[in-house]
């Protein structure tokens, strides 16, 4: 192996990453776009959908409302809620969302009240819509407001005071701070999107460097130069590498940006979050995506040029995302300490480190192992893919 060699096939493969629209959209478009939308967009809609929802006055259709007097009372103090005249079509409108809650008064409830007898409101909502959810929220607030006001007056009349069902208190206090919430909202969802990319930021280059040339024509040109078989596998793959990397950067720029400029989205649960990362934790992160970054990149090049034809590799794509997120998902409702053992899965150490990280703890032994799995997963994977393109009748298999 000749790194001048291996040097010279990564210029000209980065050159022709460069040329590529398709791989500059992956690598630097795409990442920049995925934080925001994924992060910020979902929760901006939602916070429309409340706001809007809160804010609007559903219709409810209380039925033998003449039973209860001091309830419909209640509710028309409320202004939130509009009293509708019961019709025959009722359960249809409520299916449909024309109306948000029917509420059923039994004979003589209030009757019952005062005689201190046992009665039920049955009330009927409809969970698919938001409109019927949050009338049922607000019917609610009205209905305990309404509860607090009969034990009120029962203790009164026995002249006991409203204190012995309150015998004391309790105030919770949050002990953790804002960039320890912030870091702990982020480790669901950023070690995702870090694995990912680092899996497949630069399959498109991947693709172009193996099959794309298979399909070209200007593979079997490349193997009669000078090269070794081994140098152009080196230097093709630490194009795929460079590629990736620059994709985790630009996702770390993405979340950056969504963070500084979009954190009031979470409304008031964002003023209790700080989106934060120190530099030693974005540092490790980052040193941990680029060991996930040449594995996958390896063995990514080592499939790619096993694969018949362009179409048969850009198939395996989705196979490999499916595989890189599997790993996230396991990980993010883990809450006890992991074993060490587990930091030598790939993909499934790296996002264990990500969420201690994440949490504000720098364990340097998980680190150190995850790294040293990955480069030797990367070094196996070299070995795969020069084997396969050392055997030709496996890399011009038709």
């Amino acid at each position: 192996m000749r790194f001048r060699h291996a040097f010279i096939i990564w210029q000209k493969e980065i050159l022709d990453a460069v040329r590529d629209r398709r791989s500059l959209i992956i690598a630097i478009i795409v990442p920049l776009l995925v934080m925001p939308i994924f992060t910020l967009g979902p929760s901006y809609l939602r916070k429309l959908q409340v706001e809007e929802t809160q804010q609007s006055v559903q219709g409810i259709v209380i039925q033998n409302a003449d039973q209860a007097p001091a309830l419909v009372a209640a509710l028309k103090a409320s202004h939130n809620l509009k009293l509708i005249e019961p019709k025959s079509n009722d359960e249809t409108a409520l299916q449909e969302g024309k109306l948000a809650l029917i509420v059923n008064v039994p004979q003589g409830f209030e009757e019952k009240l005062s005689k201190e007898e046992k009665t039920s409101l049955e009330i009927r909502f409809n969970p698919t819509k938001s409109t019927s959810q949050t009338a049922r929220d607000k019917f609610d607030a009205v209905l305990r407001a309404y509860q607090k006001q009969i034990v009120a007056k029962r203790l009164e009349v026995r002249k006991i005071p409203v204190e012995v069902f309150e015998p004391f208190s309790a105030n919770y206090q949050n002990v953790a701070s804002r960039e320890q919430l912030g870091g702990f909202v982020l480790s669901f969802f950023l070690p995702l999107f870090l694995i990912m990319w680092a899996a497949i930021g630069g399959s498109q280059a991947a693709i172009d460097t193996t099959a794309g040339e298979k399909d070209r024509k200007t593979l079997e040109m490349l193997l009669v130069t000078p090269a070794g078989r081994s140098s152009i596998v080196l230097g093709k793959i630490l194009a795929v590498f460079t590629v990736t990397m620059v994709a985790t950067l630009m996702i770390m720029l993405g979340f950056a940006l969504s963070f500084t400029y979009g954190a009031q989205v979470f409304g008031d649960v964002g003023e209790q979050l700080k989106f934060s990362l120190q530099p030693i934790v974005a540092v490790l992160m980052f040193l941990v995506s680029a060991g996930v970054a040449a594995m996958m990149s390896a063995w990514t090049f080592a499939l790619f040029s096993w694969a018949r034809s362009l179409r048969e590799a850009q198939s395996y794509t989705t196979w490999i995302s499916f595989g890189s997120i599997v790993p996230a998902m396991a990980v993010q409702f883990r809450e006890t300490a992991p074993s060490l053992v587990l930091f030598l899965i790939p993909l499934l150490n790296a996002t264990l480190v990500f969420k201690e990280l994440l949490l504000g703890e720098i364990n340097g032994l998980d680190i150190g192992v995850t790294l040293a799995s990955s480069f030797v997963y990367a070094l196996i994977g070299l070995g795969v893919a020069t084997q396969v393109f050392q055997n030709e009748k496996v890399l011009f298999r038709q």
